[in-house]
């Protein structure tokens, strides 16, 4: 009968258009996670050149602050005991810690932990070569 064909149209019809939504639903939701996954890269990639760039920002500071060769200043800090060494050649220079407390010794360079030999051999040297 006509109303039967007319539902069964209607019925594929209905299909049809289910169909192709969920087909632009699904192209949407790629669409839409590549754009968030390249989001993410590009803020990642910023994030690392804003890194890098603070801190040749900080170590161009710190030579234009600070004689070329090796400067040592001292403080406390509550029970702790730090040595700053800078360690300056040409336009870059370099931040040395040494923290002292009852636990032991700690060791840095630009904020990132290094070893006692690390410490010895970069400022010691540095020191000597500055008074050649």
């Amino acid at each position: 009968s006509t109303v039967d064909w007319m539902e069964k149209e209607a019925e594929e019809n209905k299909k049809a258009i289910d169909e192709s939504y969920a087909s632009s639903n699904e192209d949407r939701k790629d669409m839409a996670d590549a754009r968030r996954k390249s989001g993410l890269d590009e803020i990642r990639g910023l994030e690392q050149y804003s890194q890098a760039n603070t801190r040749d920002v900080y170590r161009s500071e710190l030579a234009e602050n600070y004689p070329q060769g090796v400067t040592e200043e001292s403080s406390t800090l509550g029970n702790k005991v730090i040595i700053t060494r800078i360690v300056v050649s040409g336009r870059r220079g370099d931040e040395y810690k040494k923290v002292v407390d009852k636990a032991g010794e700690y060791y840095f360079k630009n904020g990132h932990s290094i070893s006692e030999m690390t410490w010895n051999r970069e400022t010691i040297d540095a020191f000597n070569k500055s008074k050649d």
